[in-house]
């Protein structure tokens, strides 16, 4: 990100500072700052490389907790946070950027179609993301175990699709139960037919009582 801002011929004395700023929803340093800054220096002494990089880190959870906002990045903070806009200040509604994103919040919310493909796609990400880390632990483990690599990519590959497609179906089971979508609408997006789709879904339902 740094160097792509050179052309062929320019001097690195033309290079823009570059900072890199990473929102956290969770935890990542011990202590009760919300924001850490780091740059590049000598791991033995301290000493400061330059001033051209620098990675931000602002955890959301630790400043949601501290104290109200004072500037126009605690503000985005406390929205980031998740604070309701009826519940906003005056002055951080007030604001362009954070004012835009709330209109495109209230369109977003207003949208049942916008809704429920953000859960779809959010829920087969983190099942994706679930999935190939549990793949992954498992395939180190037979690997040891067995040593056959043929055996272990088909494994793999076949875990990962069935996984995903048994995220897609539940989470269209708790849409359907939550009355954000009909059987009819449901049963399509799962490529099933709706008697089929209304069996699987109360025995899943059957399954989760036995567990509670």
């Amino acid at each position: 990100m740094h160097a792509s801002q050179m052309n062929s011929g320019q001097s690195y004395l033309e290079l823009k500072r570059t900072i890199s700023v990473h929102i956290l929803a969770f935890g990542l340093f011990e202590g009760d700052r919300f924001r850490r800054a780091f740059c590049l220096c000598d791991e033995e002494t301290g000493e400061k490389l330059c001033d051209d990089l620098m990675l931000v880190y602002l955890e959301v959870s630790k400043f949601a907790k501290s104290r109200p906002p004072r500037s126009r990045l605690e503000y985005w903070l406390l929205y980031l946070a998740g604070m309701e806009a009826r519940k906003m200040p005056e002055p951080m509604s007030r604001d362009p950027m954070i004012g835009q994103a709330l209109d495109l919040e209230k369109l977003f919310l207003q949208s049942r179609e916008e809704r429920l493909n953000y859960l779809m796609s959010y829920k087969a990400m983190r099942d994706a993301m679930t999935m190939d880390e549990t793949i992954r632990r498992t395939a180190m483990a037979e690997g040891r175990a067995e040593g056959r690599a043929e055996g272990r990519a088909e494994g793999k590959a076949e875990g990962r699709a069935e996984g995903r497609r048994e995220g897609q179906v539940e989470l269209l089971f708790s849409l359907v139960r939550d009355g954000l979508l009909s059987v009819e609408e449901a049963s399509s997006r799962a490529g099933m037919t709706k008697d089929a789709f209304v069996s699987r879904m109360g025995k899943a339902g059957k399954s989760s009582a036995r567990l509670e």
